[in-house]
C-alpha cells in the first residue's frame, strides 16, 4: 500500500503542471488510501509530533475557511473554496505517512517529487510552443510572431487553462531543483550539460509566459548565490541572458514585451496601460474596512469589490471580477483581522522553521510562493494551494529525515582510535 500511495504522489505532482482534473485524481487515490491505512494502523505518532508545525502553517488557512462557514453569505461559493483548501488539510497527512516506509530515504523521495514537477513542467512547455508552432501563419503579422503577444503570456497557456504566474512558481521550483542538481548533485559533465540545457529552456518559456514576479526573483537569486559562489562564468551568463532579453524587448515588431516588461510596471508616462492592481487594493481596504473583526464572508467580498469597481469606472476589473491580487488583502477582505493576523502567521512560522532547520533549497521556494503573494491571491488558486502545501509538507518531512539521522548518530557506537 505504501508504494500505491508513493506512485500515485508523484504521478500527481507530474500532473500538476499540465491538468488539473488528472492530477486531483491521483492526489485523491493517494490521500484516501493513506488515510485509510493510518486508520487502520492506529499509527498517528508522526501525525501528533507534528501537527503543532502544521496547524500553523499549513492546516490554519483551512480552518479559517472551516469558520467563515457560520457568518458567509453564500454557503455554496464557501463550502466550494473549503474544497480547494483541502490541500492544506490532507498533503501534510499523506507526506508524513510516506515518510514511515521502512528504510525511507527522503532525498531519493525528494528528487522523484522534483524531477516528476520538472518533467511536468517541461511537458507543459511542449504542449503550449506545440500549438503556437503548429497554429503559426503564414506571413504573419507580428502579433502573430513568436513571442509576440498572441503567442505569449496567458494566450501561451490558455491551451492548459493555466494562469501565467502560478506556472510560473512551478517553473521557478523546478529551476531552482535543477540548479540545486548542477551544484550539489553527483553528476557527470554530460549530465550536467543537460541540467543547464533544461535549466534554459524553462527560463526562455518562463519568459515568453511573462512572469515577471518569479523573473526577478530568480534573477535576484542567481546573482547573489553566484556572488557568494564566486561562480563568476554564470554570472557572465546570467547577464547575458538579461542582454538578450533586454533586446528581445526593445526590438520585437511586436509591443507586448514593452508593454509588460517596461509600461505596464510604471517606469515610462503611458499611465493608460499601467498595471493597476495596486490601485486596486483600495476595494479590499474598503471591504475590509465594513467589517475589520471576522470580514464579510467569502462571496460577499467580491460582490463588494465589483461595486467599489463600478464606482471608479474601472471596466476590465468589472468583467473580469479581479481579485485583491495580493493574498494578504484578499484574507483581510473576507476574513477581517482574523484572515490578516493568519497569514501573517502562517508567513512566520514557514520562514522560521525552514531556516532554523537549515533548509535553504525550501527557505527560496517558500520566500518565492511568500513574494508572490504580493501581486497574486496564491492561496485563491487550486494551483497555488497544492504547490503551497505541496512545498511545505516535503519541507517538514526533511526535518523528520534530519531527525531520523541524528537519532541515528547518537545511537550508533563511535569507533576506538
Amino acid at each position: 500500500m505504501l508504494k500505491f500511495v508513493e506512485i500515485t504522489f508523484i504521478l500527481g505532482v507530474l500532473f500538476l503542471p499540465i491538468y488539473q482534473t488528472i492530477n486531483h485524481w491521483f492526489f485523491g487515490a493517494s490521500i484516501i488510501s493513506s488515510v485509510i491505512v493510518i486508520i487502520l494502523s492506529k499509527n498517528f505518532s508522526l501525525i501528533k509530533r507534528y501537527l503543532r508545525i502544521f496547524l500553523l502553517s499549513s492546516i490554519i488557512l483551512f480552518l479559517i475557511r472551516l469558520i467563515t462557514l457560520l457568518y458567509t453569505p453564500d454557503l455554496n461559493l464557501a463550502i466550494k473554496e473549503l474544497q480547494r483548501a483541502l490541500p492544506f488539510l490532507l498533503y501534510p497527512i499523506i507526506i508524513l505517512f510516506i515518510s514511515t516506509k521502512p528504510n525511507f530515504k527522503f532525498k531519493d523521495f525528494e528528487k522523484k517529487a522534483f524531477w516528476a514537477l520538472t518533467i511536468g513542467c517541461l511537458i507543459t512547455l511542449v504542449i503550449c510552443w506545440g500549438n503556437v508552432i503548429l497554429n503559426m501563419e503564414e506571413n504573419p503579422i507580428p502579433a502573430n510572431k513568436l513571442f509576440g503577444w498572441k503567442k505569449s503570456g496567458a494566450n501561451l497557456t490558455r491551451i492548459l487553462d493555466l494562469h501565467p504566474p502560478y506556472l510560473g512558481l512551478l517553473i521557478s521550483g523546478s529551476i531552482l531543483f535543477l540548479l540545486k542538481q548542477f551544484f550539489y548533485g553527483n553528476h557527470n559533465k554530460s549530465f550536467k550539460v543537460l541540467l543547464l540545457f533544461l535549466n534554459l529552456i524553462l527560463i526562455v518559456f518562463l519568459f515568453n509566459i511573462t512572469a515577471r514576479n518569479t523573473l526577478l526573483f530568480l534573477l535576484l537569486v542567481s546573482i547573489g548565490f553566484f556572488i557568494y559562489a564566486k561562480h563568476w562564468k554564470f554570472l557572465f551568463g546570467t547577464a547575458l541572458l538579461c542582454a538578450i532579453a533586454a533586446i528581445v524587448v526593445v526590438n520585437h515588431p511586436s509591443e507586448y514585451y514593452r508593454l509588460k516588461m517596461y509600461h505596464m510596471l510604471g517606469v515610462s508616462d503611458d499611465t493608460e496601460v499601467k498595471d493597476k492592481r495596486f490601485e486596486r487594493l483600495k476595494a479590499s481596504i474598503e471591504v475590509f474596512n465594513s467589517s475589520p473583526l471576522l470580514g464579510v464572508g467569502l462571496g460577499k467580498d467580491i460582490e463588494m469589490k465589483v461595486a467599489y469597481y463600478e464606482k471608479i469606472k474601472d471596466e476590465i476589473a468589472v468583467k473580469k471580477r479581479f481579485n485583491s491580487h495580493n493574498q494578504f488583502f484578499e484574507y483581510m477582505a473576507a476574513y477581517g483581522l482574523l484572515g490578516g493576523l493568519t497569514f501573517l502567521l502562517v508567513v512566520a512560522v514557514s520562514i522560521k522553521n525552514v531556516f532554523l532547520h537549515k533548509r535553504y533549497f525550501y527557505l527560496l521556494l517558500i520566500l518565492n510562493i511568500f513574494i508572490a503573494s504580493l501581486t497574486e491571491s496564491v492561496f485563491e488558486r487550486a494551483l497555488g494551494i497544492q504547490y503551497y502545501s505541496l512545498i511545505i509538507s516535503l519541507s517538514f518531512m526533511s526535518f523528520n529525515s534530519l531527525n531520523k539521522n541524528k537519532s541515528k548518530d547518537e545511537t550508533t557506537p563511535k569507533a576506538i582510535h
